[in-house]
């Protein structure tokens, strides 16, 4: 899995819309980027090999972190192909599957799905290391965490920019004024001088 851990500096400068690299953030655990295909037929291609052939390994401590890193990049970036391509049964169940855990509405094939996986997937502690274990296909996985997402140890939300569509986990939760409802710095300040724009 193409997730490299990075420092705080280098996190604070990347641009989420625009620039080449996607950042992330976890609380205790780090900070993260993945390199964004260049071309669509690029970021096309990176998205088939995660969800069909990349396996990926962690400890049970940072699973929930970097998966969902991964699970994320993945929705928004299917999200932006949807208006251009036919999405495959993979990719729209990927999308699907999201949108119903985060409003806790998941189908029983998910529900099923979710058990199932959850059966045989399992952090095992090997001697060989520290912490509890775990390895599988993505496409696997997926189900593991999508449990953790309905039951709500990770929350999500979608930006709240008007031109923005991306699914973002926040570092500040609720709706008051110290929420954070802007996927980025970017989308923050765009819908900011579009408000001083409206009164002037």
């Amino acid at each position: 899995m193409p997730l490299k851990e990075i420092t705080f500096k280098e996190w604070r400068s990347i641009n989420p819309l625009k620039g080449k690299w996607i950042g992330y953030w976890w609380p205790g655990i780090g900070y993260y980027k993945i390199l964004r295909g260049r071309s669509k037929e690029a970021r096309e291609k990176q998205i088939r090999l995660i969800l069909n052939d990349d396996t990926f390994r962690s400890t049970q401590r940072t699973f929930l972190a970097r998966f969902t890193f991964i699970a994320l990049y993945v929705y928004n970036e299917l999200l932006r192909s949807k208006a251009e391509r036919q999405l495959d049964p993979l990719e729209k169940t990927w999308i699907q599957a999201i949108d119903h855990a985060t409003k806790k509405k998941l189908t029983k094939e998910e529900l099923l799905r979710i058990e199932q996986v959850s059966a045989h997937l399992k952090f095992q502690q090997k001697k060989d290391k520290i912490e509890p274990w775990i390895q599988g296909k993505v496409k696997e996985l997926f189900w593991l965490w999508l449990s953790r997402l309905y039951s709500g140890d990770v929350v999500l939300r979608e930006c709240a920019a008007e031109d923005c569509i991306r699914l973002f986990r926040p570092s500040r939760s609720g709706d008051g004024k110290t929420s954070q409802i802007y996927c980025s710095n970017q989308c923050r300040a765009r819908m900011a001088e579009r408000k001083v724009k409206a009164i002037c």
